[in-house]
């Protein structure tokens, strides 16, 4: 059996206790260390170990546990030391867990699996848990050894592949129906040119179907939306004016925007054209500004901002080199509840929403920063707790192509 700590006594090692044995000497020239001192060893090679260790005695009351335990449940020894291991299992676990795993290693001599667990305040963790049995001289169970090894990074790559995989059928789904919506409007298109060919300039049908014609062509901008987001659009980089693209979009969104919800511009005059597609930096405008006036569900004040800079040092998103030169910044600015540090460096993955399932799908920035690379320029976020957010984009200005080359004839 193994001991834990004894009143009043010092333990061993960072657990706070340890087996306690008499100092007894071996008399095998072999063994020349004292049975303590190996005992001394092996401890410290238990509380090396990197995964967590349980030793629980028959009744699977807990009896020791190392160091790297505390750090994957949080728990103290102290906390836990007489307390049934079942303690560990998690409330949306539809079974005992452990007895489940402890059951077959009694009956085969070890169990291993995955294991959800509950740590201390709720917290919930995943280890590949391996449970073996240990047995005395007469053959009755005497102790079992829990080995949890954590998992929480190879269960968050799990869940990357699975939203990347999740991602990939959206983008097949969309590419499908953007095709079909194409069918479809270009059949409205040529219907409607056809109609106005026979219509009189100046009559209200004529007027009518200049409208049809419209809003035709603005479903098959919708439709390029819906590439952009399955990746199967070409970019139609030319010279673009981002502050035009800023003032229709928030000409269409003040249709909507919240009565507590005050929008403002600083938009500079004399603004460099991006080398960019407007409809794709429309959509980052759109996507952006959403995000703003979700994050001030109490009202608040929005401000998007142009301006052109010059960027003297290589800026480095991810450890890539985006390069030096001049860019348009554009900036949207909320006054909402700001974003924990811990998040920041999730909120562009796909499927990452801190909102209510029927208000967000953790697809806006996503998109955002999947155009953003596309146009060849970076993000940068900046937000305090409480204090609003801010996103700013940098995109690079347009070229001509006797300017970018000199030297070409």
């Amino acid at each position: 059996m193994v001991n834990a700590k004894q009143p009043g006594g010092q333990g061993h090692g960072k657990s706070g206790f340890a087996p306690v044995f008499s100092e007894t000497k071996i008399s095998s020239g072999t063994y020349p260390e004292t049975l303590q001192a190996r005992i001394d060893k092996l401890t410290r090679v238990i509380e090396a170990i990197p995964s967590a260790l349980i030793i629980a005695d028959a009744k699977s009351n807990i009896e020791y546990v190392n160091p790297k335990f505390t750090e994957i449940t949080g728990y103290h020894y102290s906390e836990v030391i007489g307390k049934p291991v079942r303690m560990l299992d998690s409330d949306a676990a539809p079974f005992n867990e452990h007895q489940r795993g402890r059951d077959i290693a009694a009956a085969d001599g070890n169990w291993h699996g995955e294991f959800r667990g509950r740590g201390k305040r709720g917290i919930t963790y995943w280890s590949q848990r391996s449970i073996c049995a240990l047995r005395g001289a007469d053959g009755l169970i005497t102790n079992y050894v829990i080995y949890d090894e954590d998992i929480a990074d190879r269960r968050s790559l799990e869940g990357r592949l699975r939203r990347s995989q999740k991602m990939e059928a959206i983008g097949f789904l969309a590419a499908g129906l953007a095709h079909e919506f194409n069918n479809l409007l270009l059949a409205m298109l040529g219907f409607t040119a056809l109609l106005k060919a026979k219509l009189d300039d100046s009559s209200e049908t004529h007027g009518y179907s200049t409208m049809i014609e419209s809003l035709a062509q603005k479903g098959a901008h919708l439709t390029r939306r819906l590439l952009t987001l399955a990746r199967e659009s070409p970019l139609d980089a030319q010279a673009t004016d981002l502050n035009a693209a800023v003032t229709e979009m928030l000409q269409l969104l003040s249709q909507t925007l919240p009565e507590n919800i005050y929008a403002d511009t600083h938009l500079q005059s004399d603004l460099d054209p991006v080398r960019g597609d407007m409809g794709q930096l429309q959509q980052v405008i759109m996507n952006l500004c959403l995000n703003a006036v979700d994050a001030m569900p109490e009202g608040g004040q929005l401000t998007v901002a142009t301006r052109s800079t010059d960027l003297a040092q290589d800026p480095r998103q991810g450890g890539v080199v985006l390069g030096t030169g001049r860019y348009v910044q554009l900036s949207v600015t909320d006054t909402g509840e700001g974003i924990a540090g811990d998040l920041k460096s999730k909120i562009f993955e796909p499927f990452f929403t801190t909102k209510d399932v029927v208000k967000g799908t953790g697809l806006g920035l996503s998109v955002v920063l999947g155009i953003v690379k596309d146009h060849s320029g970076f993000i940068e976020v900046h937000s305090t707790l409480g204090h609003g957010s801010t996103f700013v984009v940098y995109i690079p200005v347009w070229v001509q192509p006797s300017e970018a080359d000199p030297e070409a004839p």
